[in-house]
């Protein structure tokens, strides 16, 4: 279940998407459409990494009066009517009336166990680049060891040879 976020009327592109999450919390709200106090509806807060925080809060700023729509699955799931700008870094969303007790749970069950895979899944890539940056110096270093080697030893390469050692031009006699 990979959560992305999209903003009301805009293009179909996710504003944020599953790697910009780093937590997801429960609980409930009062329903503000129905008088009784005892009526609750199920919430879901999106805690974001420091990058995503503030694209969150620019685009909360330049769209003050829309939504932001939790989709998972290719189902909306939850809505978050824009009111102000959020600069906490935590994103709630409101889930809709079909989401009882025993399904909103399971719903945050599984997004939470869905952004600990993308936790893993993005520590293996960063993984990945980390050694490549470091198979990359290494190479680096033998080349510069390699050069310093040939240069005490006087070995230049053709290059260096001609540089050092233009030909002479030949002049025309008059």
């Amino acid at each position: 279940m990979r959560p992305r976020v999209f903003l009301e009327g805009a293009a179909p592109i996710p504003i944020l998407d599953e790697y910009d999450f780093t937590n997801v919390q429960i609980g409930t709200v009062d329903n503000i459409l129905t008088d009784n106090p005892d009526d609750r509806r199920f919430a879901l807060w999106f805690s974001l990494d420091r990058r995503s925080a503030t694209t969150l809060q620019k685009e909360t700023i330049r769209n003050i009066g829309k939504r932001f729509h939790l989709v998972s699955g290719g189902q909306t799931i939850g809505v978050h009517p824009i009111e102000k700008a959020i600069s906490n870094g935590v994103l709630p969303f409101v889930l809709s009336s079909a989401f009882k007790e025993e399904n909103a749970l399971i719903l945050f069950q599984e997004l939470s166990i869905s952004l600990v895979h993308i936790k893993a899944e993005f520590a293996e890539n960063k993984g990945w680049f980390i050694s490549l940056f470091h198979e990359i110096v290494y190479l680096f270093f033998v080349w510069d060891l390699c050069y310093r080697l040939l240069n005490c030893l006087r070995i230049h390469s053709p290059v260096q040879t001609f540089l050092a050692n233009p030909k002479p031009r030949l002049r025309k006699r008059l």
